[in-house]
């Protein structure tokens, strides 16, 4: 497996591949974001195609993982947000108040 960002060795096989300009655009900036070479991206998008591979460690590019965190974050917060709503509906239907 390839060392993601970082030059491969000369010796690798080099293929000549043509883009449309859209696809290469859409690569550029997730090299940017994933902060790689737009060739360590390309090859770590379709190693990660092969997941099923015996052996294949399956990465997470950036904006993945801000994906997952964001929507773990999103759900404690909703399942907290109702908790504290069904303690305060039984606070107000218990007649209990706050004031001294």
């Amino acid at each position: 497996m390839h060392v993601y960002g970082m030059a491969t060795k000369q010796t690798d096989p080099q293929y000549k591949l043509r883009l449309p300009p859209e696809l290469k655009e859409r690569i550029e900036k997730a090299a940017l974001e994933n902060k790689r070479s737009m060739n360590a991206e390309i090859v770590a998008r379709l190693e990660s195609t092969f997941d099923d591979a015996p052996g294949s460690g399956r990465f997470f590019t950036r904006a993945e993982v801000t994906r997952i965190v964001q929507k773990a974050v999103d759900d404690a917060m909703s399942l907290l947000i109702s908790d504290f709503s069904e303690t305060f509906e039984d606070i107000a239907k218990k007649g209990h108040t706050t004031r001294r």
